[in-house]
């Protein structure tokens, strides 16, 4: 196929114009003789230092900077350079060549196209070429071109990236695009002299790095990892990549011939980028006209959607119950009750059911009625979840998409919803039981039987729900339907716009699926990397390793060719917004404060206005042991306040906040840890090792005979015997609490002694951060020991106006760093607003800003992995901030930027919830002022009217409102927790066989000896036991935090929906904003019971468990244990909190019931003060005046820059 410009797809053949650059791209590719390896990467990883070594001579220069604007390329022959200039010329050096002049050429990227460099290199000249191309970060984004154009033309690539930015997005996303075009990639790791083994084992480094490519999808031939500043390091493999590079290029001939096909799949996903360039040019020029005419690109859009929805709405009823039913279907279709577990415990049950069937000799009777009744009650329990997880959670979400507040028939709705909740019990299985014998193959037929029936019964229930909600919409459908006309009426003069959009979007479909489908006929499968593979391990002619005398020749000064590298400029994270003027608004209330009507009104807007004067936030920190922490919270403070805990066990929650009359600055009051507290803690910290302790039975334990196997033990074992001497000795400071000057509070602190009886401390210390109401507080590293810490850390998040997670700059997350980072960022999620912000402390450590960017990477991408999109990351170093503060010199660089956000942006966001309820509330008095004037001018007749259909109206609602007692709330709260712990427990099955290679492996299963091979077969799993029982206990902890929050908001959503359901009745009716009832769901300590020395006793050796799949068993058998019993924690927790959730309901709605009946009952009783004509204008000047507050507040905010 010659320079066609149509291609034959799968919807026939779509014509596609090629440009004449692809023209010229598709004749390269047809006449190409050589095999051409570019080298691609970082321009800062030594890429042209690895070519230079590979070719022997200094052929290209080397900077810190990026040496390359376009392609540079390497062919043998006579020593002459070629300069292919952007206007056709070209120019050829030859002899005398002046290599600082070849360089500022190949830099120059507007005038020369192309440099070609000819030597006499002897693996060249079997029809290979190297090419050179500029590096793929650069921020010119002529290099980014050249570098794409070029690579999607040659043979394969060699990806350079260095040590530290191996996992930079910009590489990963760069090689994704590669691998998933089917380019081979060579990737080579270059300064692995970086690589410190004390902080990171290199194979644990090297292990990291293929996981990541392995999560991008990035396939790849090899890597390589090098080193040309210590040649002698053991990893480097940079003879190796010599060796393989040459091999390749000296099978240049054959491996050219192998990447034609290879390279037309190349080309054609290149013309399908293409097209998408021009579709966007072609939508950006209707959104153009579009502005024309006064309108967007958006509104095309939303002309086209309402054109659709319109037809939509004409058959809304139809169309409803055609998406419901075909959603069900798929699900009942699809839907597998009866998974491979299940089937066997349906087989096992069953068998119990055969008259031969027996358990024991003696009173085996007894025993086989209980062990099929064991089997019959967990079969049914597991069936009941699948019913649950695969049909109804599934049915009951799809009826939540209802809109609720639209229905005619609310109540008979959210009653058929909740009846769509179908379980079962033992009878349901047990009534089917065959009467005679079976073989096996009947438990397929009983469970066909039985999944057919639970769909129908389920398929009936949500059928009637469906039914009362197209009942409960159709007067709601009547209604959109005529907005939809009127609405499609006003946008008609865009039609010709959209239907050049649909045309355009149509055609480029059409396009890019052709293209898709030419891209897969010339697809290789892999054969051109098998040939890669084999030429890469061929052996090299030792003729074709002589040395050559031209080196001499080539020569680069160090001039400098660019100008120092700009400052980068900060970027506005967060909007400042607008401070509400609260003055006028005091006055404004004060004026009118004699007035009998509103005075509840004023008298509440008088508190909010305090209560925001008051305000207080808390910013809580977050991270490991040794994050840096309190030299962060000190940076903020200004001077050295907190002491740094050298202590990991020990740690304490610590709090600083402004100083008050009753503690004056630098003040700080210390409590002692309780009884119960302690009694806790002990038994926690015991349970670690195995023991059972109180704090009564510590102080006598010989604990110097317990064994620890782990670095966790032996800490645990320390802290408890330091415990236990403190005990004796200072027992009398528990459940007190102390004042002392804050130079006392480090010397306390560092005393192990004495800091493991401190609960927490609070500081009074006045400075900027405390003075503008904020509070900070210092949370325990989250590797601490404790599960108390762990608990006080959740509560602490729950509690929290803004959290900051700090990491160091040398450390990377650990596996307690991420599991934590991924629960709040979950938890996160069910904030209104961000609360969650992370700090890369001590970046000074960066050899330079490069480094710092690249660390900067790898920690977002941590992030991302651990599930926390968009994280908000701030780069600073507090030592030089602190030590800036301390001798008075304005703070400078990045901790400067972040402080500008924190005391602009983020406390702005802090008070805005405070400052939209203010508007929100002087909004609600407005509205009521006008009804009431409106009232108030109405004739004695109009007034008794209105007053008799208010109060009917009122007392209707009150009574649907009891009537229905919280049940949505409930049901909402009910029905999330399901799904929360359903969730858990099916992730915990994963979790836990994933985590099992991480304890037992060849490294940890050793052994000189049987006996020793199978104790440490058992340590291995018994740590395994405690790292799952540690991961659940989190996140069950998480799950709990989530649940509470969620109270909140639902509450407040369901009360939110009464009081509109009632302003459309009174619109001036409003429920003032008020803390929700306290909700905090606890959990119990995760008690998971685990036998690890039965699964190692049958261990027979080494080779047996590794090699002969003896290791298979033990983790299946293990897990089902471990599983077991995890799952009756996780279901024992689920019902704690349901039963919770239903106490706190039940409260809910007593306490908004008895509100509400008291105010609709004070506003029936404002109707009778406010009848008397003379006060109607007295209460429209108050309205004009708080409209006109409101109006001007409106305008400062649209002022704020």
């Amino acid at each position: 196929m010659e320079r066609k410009t149509e291609v034959s797809g799968m919807t026939g053949t779509t014509t596609v114009e090629w440009t004449e650059k692809e023209k010229q791209n598709w004749q390269a590719i047809e006449t190409k003789q050589s095999f051409r390896l570019a080298f691609s990467g970082h321009f800062s990883a030594g890429k042209s230092t690895l070519l230079n070594e590979l070719l022997g001579a200094p052929l290209l220069p080397t900077s810190p900077i990026p040496t390359s604007a376009n392609q540079v390329i390497i062919g043998q022959g006579d020593i002459r350079v070629v300069l292919e200039k952007a206007n056709g010329e070209e120019e050829n050096w030859q002899g005398a060549i002046d290599w600082d002049a070849v360089k500022r050429s190949g830099m120059d990227g507007t005038e020369i196209k192309r440099l070609r460099i000819y030597a006499p290199v002897p693996f060249l000249k079997h029809g290979s070429e190297l090419m050179d191309t500029p590096g793929v970060d650069s921020t010119d984004p002529t290099h980014q071109r050249v570098t794409l154009d070029a690579l999607y033309t040659t043979d394969a690539i060699v990806f350079v990236m260095d040590y530290n930015h191996v996992k930079a997005e910009t590489n990963l996303y760069f090689l994704k695009q590669l691998s998933t075009e089917g380019k081979p990639l060579f990737l080579v790791i270059n300064q692995i002299d970086k690589h410190e083994e004390g902080e990171l084992s290199f194979a644990a480094y090297r292990e990291s790095i293929e996981n990541t490519l392995k999560e991008w999808g990035i396939r790849y031939v090899t890597i390589y990892y090098t080193s040309m500043k210590k040649t002698g390091i053991h990893e480097n493999e940079l003879v190796r990549f010599k060796q393989e590079m040459k091999a390749l290029l000296l099978a240049g001939n054959r491996l050219a011939e192998a990447s034609k096909n290879r390279l037309k799949h190349s080309f054609y996903k290149s013309v399908q980028r293409r097209l998408q360039e021009e579709k966007d040019e072609a939508v950006h020029l209707l959104d153009e006209q579009a502005a024309a005419q006064g309108a967007s690109f958006d509104t095309l859009l939303s002309y086209q959607e309402e054109y659709e929805r319109l037809e939509r709405l004409k058959d809304a009823h139809q169309n409803r119950q055609r998406q419901f039913q075909g959603e069900w279907q798929s699900l009942f279709r699809q839907a597998t009750l009866f998974n491979a577990a299940l089937m066997e415990q349906t087989q096992q049950w069953l068998e119990t059911l055969q008259p031969n069937f027996r358990v024991g000799w003696f009173f085996s009777k007894k025993k086989t009625e209980e062990e099929r009744m064991r089997l019959l009650t967990q079969l049914t329990r597991a069936l009941d979840d699948q019913i649950q997880s695969q049909l109804v959670f599934h049915v009951k979400r799809s009826l939540q998409t209802i809109p609720v507040d639209r229905l005619a028939n609310k109540e008979a709705f959210l009653e058929a919803v909740e009846h769509t909740a179908f379980h079962i019990d033992e009878s349901f299985l047990s009534k089917h039981a065959p009467k005679e014998t079976v073989g096996r193959e009947y438990a397929y037929q009983f469970a066909k039987e039985r999944t057919d029936e639970i769909i129908r019964e389920v398929k009936k229930r949500a059928n009637t729900a469906l039914e009362k909600a197209q009942t409960g919409l159709r007067k709601t459908d009547e209604a959109a339907l005529e907005k939809g006309k009127a609405e499609l009426e006003q946008h008609q003069r865009l039609k010709p716009l959209v239907e050049k959009w649909v045309h355009l979007n149509e055609t480029y479909a059409h396009q890019a699926e052709s293209l898709e489908s030419a891209a897969k006929r010339v697809s290789d499968n892999g054969a051109f990397e098998q040939a890669l593979q084999q030429a890469r391990k061929q052996q090299q002619p030792e003729d074709e390793q002589q040395q050559t005398n031209w080196v001499k020749d080539i020569v680069f000064s160090d001039e400098t060719l660019l100008a120092a590298e700009e400052q980068a400029k900060p970027t506005e994270r967060l909007r400042f917004s607008h401070e509400p003027n609260k003055d006028v608004l005091r006055t404004l209330l004060r004026q009118y404060q004699a007035n009998i009507w509103g005075s509840e009104w004023r008298e509440r807007l008088e508190r909010r206005l305090k209560q925001m004067e008051r305000q207080q936030f808390t910013i809580s920190l977050f991270g490991a042991f040794s994050a840096g922490k309190s030299s962060f919270a000190n940076a903020l403070l200004g001077a050295d306040v907190l002491p740094t805990s050298p202590h990991p066990t020990t740690a304490t929650i610590t709090r600083v906040q402004q100083a008050t009359a009753s503690f004056s600055h630098g003040t700080v009051q210390i409590r002692y840890k309780g009884y119960q507290e302690l009694e806790q803690e002990v038994a926690s910290i015991g349970k670690l090792l195995s023991l059972t302790l109180t704090p009564e039975t510590l102080t006598s334990f010989k604990l110097a005979g317990v064994k620890t196997e782990t670095a966790a033990k032996k800490q645990a074992l320390a802290y408890l015997q330091t415990l236990a001497a403190s005990l004796k000795q200072r027992e009398m400071l528990l459940s007190t609490t102390a004042t002392v000057p804050l130079t006392e509070l480090s010397e306390l602190v560092a005393n192990e002694a004495h800091a493991c009886l401190i609960a927490d401390v609070c500081i009074y210390y006045d400075c900027l951060l405390t003075t503008q109401g904020l509070t900070l507080v210092d949370t325990p590293g989250v590797n601490s020991i404790h599960g108390r810490h762990t608990n006080v850390a959740y509560e602490q998040v729950r509690r929290s106006d803004a959290i900051f997670y700090v990491t160091y700059y040398n450390h990377s997350f650990s596996k307690t760093d991420a599991r934590f980072i991924e629960q709040l960022g979950k938890i996160n999620k069910q904030f209104t607003s961000n609360k969650l912000y992370f700090v890369l402390n001590a970046v000074d450590l960066a050899a330079n800003q490069s480094e710092r960017k690249g660390v900067e990477a790898y920690v977002l991408r941590s992030l991302q992995s651990a599930g926390v999109e968009n994280a908000a990351l701030y780069p600073l170093s507090s030592k030089i901030a602190l030590a800036e503060k301390q001798v008075g010199e304005p703070v400078t660089g990045l901790f400067a930027a972040f402080e500008n956000e924190l005391y602009g942006g983020m406390l702005q966001t802090f008070k805005q919830l405070n400052v939209d309820i203010l508007y929100e509330e002087v909004a609600a008095y407005s509205r009521y002022l006008q009804q009431m004037a409106t009232y108030a001018k109405a004739g004695a007749g109009s007034q008794k009217q209105h007053k008799d259909e208010m109060s009917e109206s009122l007392a209707q609602m009150y009574d649907a409102f009891c009537r229905e007692a919280g049940e949505p709330l409930k049901q909402r709260l009910q029905q999330e927790a399901s799904e929360l712990f359903l969730y858990l427990r099916e992730r915990m099955q994963y979790m836990l066989r994933d985590g099992f290679g991480e304890h037992v492996n060849v490294a940890t299963v050793q052994g000189t000896t049987k006996k020793a091979q199978r104790e440490s077969l058992a340590k291995a799993l018994r740590e395994w036991g405690e790292d799952s029982s540690s991961f659940l206990a989190q996140e069950a902890r998480a799950t709990a935090v989530r649940l509470t929050l969620s109270f909140k908001r639902h509450y407040r959503r369901w009360l939110k929906e009464w009081e509109q359901a009632i302003q459309q009745a009174y619109e001036a009716f409003y429920l003032e904003e008020q803390e929700t009832i306290p909700f905090a769901l606890q959990v119990e300590p995760a008690d998971i019971r685990f036998d690890a020395e039965r699964h190692a006793k049958n261990f027979q050796s080494l080779k047996s468990l590794f090699e002969g799949g003896e290791l298979d068993n033990v983790k299946e058998q293990a897990a089902a244990e471990l599983a077991a019993s995890a799952v009756v924690y996780v279901r024992d927790e689920e019902a704690r909190c349901k039963e919770a959730i239903t106490q706190a309901v039940q409260t809910a709605f007593m306490t908004e019931k008895a509100r509400m009946e008291s105010a609709i009952a004070l506003q029936l009783q404002r109707l009778e003060t406010v009848s008397s004509r003379e006060f109607a204008k007295q209460m429209e000047q108050e309205n004009t005046a708080l409209q006109n507050w409101l109006e001007q507040e409106t305008a400062n905010q649209k002022a704020q820059p």
